[in-house]
């Protein structure tokens, strides 16, 4: 295409939080498809892992910006990185609580 003269060609848009969501998203559905599998299988360790949700969306919103690309935050990625970050929060105090309190843990 033929471009005005001084025109500088838009710089791409990256949105933050899509790989750490869609990390999360596999691992919890693969966690939920292993207990479905084996219901024997104690899953509080992925608990004792649920700030690596916050890390990761912190981490990657810290790489994207120092790229060259334009972040783009839209209200969709907004809610969903939110309620993410809450998930991960309640699951720190879900974790938090369990280990306070051992007598839960028996079966």
């Amino acid at each position: 295409m033929n471009e005005p003269a001084g025109h500088k060609p838009e710089k791409p848009t990256r949105r933050v939080g899509t790989f750490t969501v869609g990390a999360t998203l596999i691992v919890a559905g693969c966690a939920m498809l292993a207990k479905l599998s084996y219901p024997s299988l104690d899953l509080i360790w992925l608990l004792r892992l649920s700030p690596c949700i916050l890390i990761g969306l912190g981490v990657e919103t810290l790489l994207a910006s120092r790229t060259d690309s334009r972040l783009r935050y839209d209200w969709a990625g907004i809610l969903l990185t939110f309620l993410v970050g809450c998930l991960g929060v309640f699951m720190t105090g879900a974790v938090w609580y369990l280990l306070e309190h051992p007598e839960y843990l028996e079966h």
